[in-house]
């Protein structure tokens, strides 16, 4: 072997190495970026849609319900007492003050009952599917991966769905963090990144985590 050669060989080691190291030590922020990108957009489109089909009154309620003294409460009641839009809604920021209070078994629960409740819409019952995997992934030890694979399965055999590329994102998490199978997670990014419509927020996430698992399975 030459001398060139020599060298190539360890300046690669050197690379996977720091690649592994840069992954181990940020790995989970980076989730964490993902997770809060995905729950910025479905947030986003959420609240348009409700503007467009809820009425003067249920919005009141929903605002108010912001201004008691204990607003998580509040909510609380409002998403068991309301019904569809409304109810989705107010469970949807349920879920967001306990994200924020770090109280995942709450935000589960929250995320839950929307998954459950009869009169909410499939669009609202599947972003609140995606987001309470999201969390379990991280935060609920009993939720194994298999079990997380098949809630999702769904989401995923359904491509008109408007939650399909969240879906497959969730997926891969799933395959990398809970399996360590980085060749199948890698599998559910590349179909990602053969889609033409990712807004450009999230392409840069996808690539981001593509590139990662990429030199996370070369460092193998």
């Amino acid at each position: 072997m030459s001398g060139p050669d020599i060298l190539r060989e360890v300046e690669e080691s050197i690379r996977a190495e720091k690649a592994a190291q840069f992954w181990k030590k940020n790995g989970h922020t980076i989730l964490a970026i993902v997770f809060l990108a995905i729950l910025g957009t479905a947030a986003q489109s959420f609240w348009v849609s409700y503007k467009k089909n809820q009425s003067e009154a249920a919005t009141s309620q929903f605002l108010e319900a912001f201004d008691n003294k204990s607003p998580l409460s509040a909510l609380q009641k409002l998403g068991q007492e309301e019904k569809g839009s409304a109810s989705a809604l107010a469970g949807l920021s349920t879920a967001a003050m306990a994200i924020e209070k770090k109280d995942w078994p709450a935000a589960i629960s929250a995320y839950k009952n929307i998954t459950t409740n009869k009169s909410v819409d499939k669009i609202y019952k599947d972003l609140a599917l995606i987001q309470m995997i999201s969390i379990q992934i991280d935060h609920d030890t009993k939720a194994n991966a298999d079990d997380l694979l098949n809630a999702i399965s769904p989401l995923l055999s359904d491509k008109k769905s408007p939650w399909y590329a969240n879906a497959v994102f969730i997926s891969s998490l799933i395959k990398s963090s809970k399996k360590n199978d980085l060749k199948a997670a890698q599998a559910d990014l590349d179909i990602l990144l053969s889609m033409n419509n990712l807004p450009a927020g999230f392409l840069e996430q996808v690539n981001a985590l593509s590139e990662m698992n990429k030199l996370k399975m070369g460092s193998k």
